[in-house]
């Protein structure tokens, strides 16, 4: 869907007071909207959609609060060597926070030359002018360790769930794996990473997360963070 039929669907919408906009779509969705929170303005993405009362639609992003209550929780740390497979919404949003917390942070692309993917390199480091950032073709990963590996990309997704979006060697360097899929609940990517010794944790922390806080904009609500742990559970048991 390009952004001209994304802009048709978009229209579609106008009897909604609020919606998620999920993967591919976030960059384009952000490029769409007029009225942007400074969660999308930082991230260069929109997740989620508000209706405001003067009919105009504001887009913010959701998925960092998702992001970092996930690693919060597990006791991850962006401080040390991060591996990040892809460089869409979320994994934009990876990066940003990677840098901001002084992270050395390798990029890998299936197109690391492209003109976007340069700027937005430029753009990572007006956060931090020092920031450590390379960015590598994905077949071409360093073989150095790695302490997290974020896998951003669609790869091992439903239904492609026999994909992984690196080699077993890759795997082999990482102390631990955050695949942000969340559907298979044991992607191959994490399976591997836990059959060479690794931490793994998958997405859907980072997807019930993101929900509460759609909510909190969409409604005010707030929830009991106990009743949010045992919803994720719940939705990893299903």
């Amino acid at each position: 869907m390009d952004i001209s039929e994304i802009g048709r669907f978009f229209h579609g919408f106008n009897n909604l007071n609020g919606f998620n906009v999920t993967i591919p779509y976030k960059i384009d969705m952000y490029e769409k909207l007029m009225s942007l929170d400074q969660t999308a303005k930082r991230y260069g993405a929109v997740n989620t959609v508000k209706r405001l009362e003067n009919g105009l639609y504001r887009g913010y992003n959701t998925d960092i609060e998702g992001f970092l209550k996930s690693i919060e929780s597990e006791g991850i740390s962006l401080c040390g060597e991060i591996l990040l497979l892809g460089c869409g919404g979320v994994g934009k949003m990876a990066a940003v926070e990677t840098v901001s917390q002084k992270g050395s942070l390798t990029i890998a692309l299936r197109n690391p030359s492209a003109s976007k993917v340069l700027k937005f390199r430029t753009d990572l480091l007006k956060i931090q002018k020092n920031a450590k950032i390379k960015i590598v073709n994905i077949n071409k990963i360093p073989k150095i360790s790695y302490d997290l590996l974020i896998n951003a990309t669609p790869c091992g997704m439903f239904p492609n769930v026999n994909e992984i979006p690196v080699s077993f060697e890759v795997c082999k360097k990482c102390s631990t794996i955050f695949d942000l899929i969340y559907n298979p609940m044991q992607t191959v990517l994490m399976k591997t990473g836990k059959m060479f010794g690794a931490k793994v944790v998958g997405g859907m922390a980072m997807l019930v997360w993101q929900a509460v806080f759609a909510h909190k904009i969409w409604n005010g609500s707030i929830y009991n963070e106990k009743d949010i742990k045992n919803l994720i559970k719940d939705m990893e048991n299903r």
